[in-house]
């Protein structure tokens, strides 16, 4: 499936000169419970006056998850990029959700904020992370550099894969010089299992510096942004590391003051739970002296989409400049256009630099943006305002692809074109099967598809075994409708089929019941051509034979479809009028396994199979029902069996047309198979049925509500409610036998421990009823 995601760009600018946060882009959407979302963001922002600071906040449900400024050092308008992710952890109570990015002036200076990106995706299960809100200081150690060296605040293990790894914090120090000896702050991502450092950053500038200050601490803080490719072979360490001061004490400061971060995540995005990962990286520092935007190749980090859609880009780059009045421009790029378009990231260092080391800055993108397949390309731009020698470094753009399905297409022919097979059945006799995992090769070890499409030259596969024969066929649908319920002597009725992964050209034998050859113009069998004879016309014979009310019936010969149609004796004088609502073949009723525990009246649970008629038992709507009847239909091929699983592992087996009493906006019915449910309600009530005979008003209850298998939602049970989901057994046996009660009243009953629906239910059992577990 493709991420589910929630974006909101604002292009343009927003100033202020207000001292309390004010918000320059708001997402709100209703999360679900114990669901996990990456919050990302990023904004170009400056202040209007040298030596001001803008500060950046970013909340989630209320929370701060982050908070930072940017110190305008030069006369010169500015614009730096402040960008970062953090995870928001849903709990068990969701609901409407506000994600914000704020701004704000440090002491009433304007400020502006330029175009702004926020996203919150859903986390997949593969996807490994680690947030911590609180602060910690730490100062330097002694050891190898990017080892003991430095203070290890989060880590992340992460398996063997593909990964988007990127980390993010605000910190602040106490320090009055950021480049000299004793000052320096620094960063990085650390491989604690194969010792390799990633996005090292030496020397970043300290917010007490440029807010003029020397030893007061301002809450302004700083911030750290790094992303990158990272592939691993096995189950790998990854820290965020940190040193306050150098490995000497020599210098100009000789005090050693500590360093504090907080508002850190480290997290590693899973790229084979995308359809699509383009990454892109150059960590190492490349000179650049060009005054002219795109023409230095050197720093260019670039790839084209293979895939059109809405891709969430990652990007990030250090950058400082050779000279301390020449500003460095740095921009990033998609599908040939510039991602920040207001105006472009730039700055201007407080003194010449001569490596990517002291007074630096982090330029970063992270958001959702529409690409078209090969026609541009991801990258970065850097170049400078006039001659100089400015440095680029730790630079990565990683591309996600959002919209389109993960994992290989399969698709199926047994002649004709490709058709796209959504799910693959295998069986050598006996039931078709789901296969869960395909596997494939063309020579050496088997491989599996769904796990490995990286392994897959391209978009396309062939699937060529010398030792094994396997046919594969896509699930198929038939269903049959009627145009009419009744007709008369001389009228027709249309019945149309329709299907589901059957090809075009496919032959459907047909067989009409209930009636003799002379009683329609046609034959009393036949056969569908799917795509080419959909529908089958019945016209009736007006024979002036009294006959009374007949029943024609359509039967698909595979057993996956019917339908029928009174036929009324009009050579009757008057005809005789219907029935009050004729009984049609019965339809297969809905139905639990056998051994399924029901709760009797007192206080005992019985085996379904073992209950009779006369026994009572504990209902939904809480009265004692009185057995009246026990169903005992086969499962069939219209069916399928779920399980529902309470917390200790027990579950209930039961067919996926049977209401389970669930709550959802209100206590209601609701059912997973809600078609063969449509079809199983119109057999029994039709057009003229008792419910529209009678007139009764069923109101919010005349139809459950369709749920999704693999979905969860809120079911009644015997000790309360439990969120959960169903899920389908792997095997199904169309010959099994499945139980059911019919009571006198009550509307429901209890069958291993979950409210099911019984059999004759009316709106009086469930009308504004609110489900009570019976006390124990």
């Amino acid at each position: 499936m493709p991420r589910t995601y929630y974006s909101n760009n604002q292009i343009g600018t927003s100033t202020t000169t207000s001292t309390s946060y004010v918000d320059a882009n708001i997402l709100t959407l209703t999360t679900e419970a114990s669901t996990n979302y990456a919050v990302f963001w990023t904004a170009l922002v400056d202040a209007s006056v040298a030596a001001k600071s803008v500060v950046v906040r970013v909340l989630c449900d209320g929370t701060t998850h982050h908070e930072s400024g940017i110190y305008q050092h030069s006369s010169s308008s500015l614009k730096r990029t402040v960008t970062g992710v953090t995870v928001f952890e849903e709990g068990v109570s969701p609901g409407s959700t506000d994600f914000k990015l704020q701004f704000k002036s440090f002491d009433g200076t304007s400020v502006r904020m330029y175009d702004s990106y926020l996203t919150v995706m859903e986390l997949v299960a593969t996807d490994v992370f680690s947030t911590t809100l609180g602060e910690t200081s730490s100062i330097n150690a002694t050891g190898a550099d990017g080892d003991s060296e430095y203070t290890t605040l989060d880590e992340i293990t992460v398996p063997a894969g593909n990964f988007s790894v990127m980390a993010s914090s605000s910190f602040e120090k106490v320090a009055l010089s950021p480049e000299l000896d004793g000052n320096e702050v620094r960063n990085l991502i650390w491989d604690d299992t194969n010792n390799n450092a990633y996005g090292y950053v030496d020397g970043l500038p300290v917010n007490n510096y440029l807010a003029g200050t020397t030893t007061t601490r301002l809450d302004v803080n700083m911030h750290y942004w790094y992303a990158t490719n990272i592939t691993t072979v096995g189950s790998t360490n990854l820290d965020y590391r940190v040193q306050a001061e150098p490995d000497s004490t020599t210098g100009f400061y000789t005090t050693q003051y500590p360093g504090y971060w907080k508002h850190r995540t480290i997290l590693a995005l899973d790229q084979d739970a995308f359809s699509q990962t383009i990454a892109e990286t150059m960590e190492n520092v490349q000179a650049v002296t060009s005054t002219v935007s795109g023409t230095d190749t050197n720093c260019v980090v670039s790839a084209e989409a293979e895939v059109s859609g809405n891709k969430l880009l990652v990007a990030s780059a250090y950058v400082t400049s050779g000279s301390s009045s020449i500003a460095v421009n740095t921009l990033p790029i998609a599908d040939g256009t510039a991602l920040y378009t207001t105006t472009t990231p730039s700055f201007i260092s407080t003194s010449a630099q001569s490596s990517l080391n002291y007074y630096m800055y982090p330029i970063g993108f992270v958001g959702v943006v529409n690409v078209t397949a090969g026609t541009g390309s991801y990258g970065w731009e850097h170049w400078n305002a006039s001659t100089n020698t400015s440095r680029i470094g730790r630079a990565s753009m990683l591309s996600h692809d959002l919209d389109n399905e993960n994992g290989v297409d399969w698709n199926t022919k047994y002649s004709g074109v490709w058709k796209a097979a959504r799910t693959i059945s295998v069986k050598t006799s006996g039931t078709w099967k789901t296969a869960s995992d395909v596997y494939v090769k063309d020579s050496g070890a088997w491989k599996t598809l769904i796990k490995d499409p990286a392994r897959l030259a391209g978009n396309t596969g062939l699937a060529i075994s010398s030792e094994y024969s396997s046919n594969f066929t896509a699930l198929q649908g038939f269903t049959v409708t009627r145009s009419r319920p009744t007709i008369n002597e001389g009228m027709y009725v249309d019945f149309t089929l329709t299907t589901v992964n059957v090809p075009a050209g496919t032959s459907v034998p047909y067989t009409i019941t209930g009636i003799s050859g002379a009683d329609i113009t046609g034959p009393l069998t036949g056969n569908y051509v799917v795509g080419t004879t959909d529908v089958i016309r019945v016209t009736s014979v007006a024979d002036n034979l009294t006959e009374g009310l007949e029943l024609i019936t359509l039967s698909l010969d595979n057993g996956a479809g019917a339908h029928w149609t009174y036929i009324y004796d009009t050579s009757l004088t008057p005809p005789p009028p219907p029935p009050p609502h004729p009984p049609p073949p019965p339809p297969v009723g809905t139905c639990v396994g056998i051994g399924t525990l029901i709760d009797m009246w007192d206080g005992t649970r019985k085996p379904i199979e073992e209950v009779v008629v006369g026994d009572t038992v504990i209902t939904l709507s809480g009265v004692m029902g009185t057995v009246m009847d026990v169903e005992s239909p086969p499962l069939t091929l219209n069916r399928r069996m779920l399980r529902f699983y309470h917390a200790d592992g027990s579950y209930l087996r039961i067919s996926d047309d049977h209401e389970m009493w669930i709550d959802h906006e209100f206590q209601r019915w609701g059912v997973a198979n809600y078609n063969w449910w449509l079809f199983e309600y119109e057999t029994i009530m039709d057009d003229g049925g008792s419910v529209a005979a009678g007139g009764v008003d069923w109101g919010r209850h005349e139809h459950p509500l369709p749920t999704v298998p693999f979905k969860e939602y809120k079911y009644a049970t015997s000790y309360g409610w439990i969120t959960t989901k169903g899920e389908y057994e792997a095997t199904q046996d169309p010959e099994e036998r499945l139980y059911n009660l019919d009571l006198d009243q009550g509307g429901g009953f209890i069958a291993d421990g979950f409210v099911i629906y019984a059999g004759n239910c009316k709106l009086e059992d469930i009308k504004d009823t609110e489900w009570n577990p019976p006390k124990k």
